[in-house]
């Protein structure tokens, strides 16, 4: 899956949004994006296969983390015309 494809979805966009203030745990972000557990774990695991997050336990509780610095630029201007989307290592 491409960073496009990646970014493409709300959800997705929004697990991101969430964990660039903090590192949360699953119910932590089911509550705040309101979506069940099944989907929630769909959008991770295509987050964590792109090694945008990742993960670490604390006692039986699982955190998700952001590892990586997401830009993304659009011009239309003439001669400067482009859409990038940048995912590095933070």
């Amino acid at each position: 899956m491409n960073a496009l494809d990646i970014m493409g979805s709300r959800q997705r966009l929004k697990i991101l949004r969430s964990l660039t203030w903090e590192d949360k745990y699953i119910s932590q972000l089911m509550q705040e994006i309101k979506t069940d557990s099944k989907t929630l774990q769909y959008h991770l695991s295509i987050l964590e296969k792109a090694e945008i997050i990742r993960t670490y336990h604390i006692g039986r509780k699982k955190y998700y983390k952001l590892v990586k610095d997401i830009t993304i630029s659009i011009s239309p201007r003439e001669g400067q015309r482009k859409f990038l989307i940048r995912i590095s290592p933070l």
